[in-house]
């Protein structure tokens, strides 16, 4: 077993994509073009910024989804991590400490990884693995 690659629900992903795409164009519509929408220049204004972001987000998960990079790497010397648009590796000798933890409202999970001098927490709920099968991974590869 030389490497796993675990990547993003793709299903998941880009339902949850059309839909902000959607609303985005939905409130663009009632805000900027409704007869029924009297609102001040000033709320257009916020919106459009909040709007901006909103797109931008949606541009860069739709490109991360695209190139179906993989979001984990796990190989016997070290666990690689796909953030901020480039990958992150640690090698298993340096990890201290990493763990899946499960956030307060019961869905969310998050992956931790410790070294001396780094902690870094990524959200684990959208991948195509399990939280229960990445944690099996997790103690697998670390014990090798």
């Amino acid at each position: 077993m030389n490497s796993i690659e675990i990547r993003n629900n793709r299903k998941l992903v880009i339902s949850l994509l059309i839909v902000l795409a959607i609303s985005s164009f939905g409130m663009t519509y009632y805000i900027f073009f409704s007869a029924s929408s009297n609102t001040n220049i000033v709320i257009k204004l916020i919106y459009f910024i909040l709007n901006a972001f909103l797109i931008k987000t949606i541009y860069g998960q739709a490109n991360v989804v695209i190139k179906d990079k993989p979001v984990l790497i796990f190989s016997k010397s070290e666990i690689e991590i796909y953030q901020n648009g480039k990958y992150v590796s640690f090698l298993w000798s340096l990890v201290v400490n990493c763990k899946v933890e499960k956030e307060a409202d019961g869905v969310t999970h998050y992956l931790t990884i410790e070294t001396a001098g780094e902690k870094i927490v990524i959200n684990i709920s959208w991948l195509e693995k399990s939280p229960v099968e990445i944690e099996k991974l997790l103690n697998m590869y670390k014990m090798k």
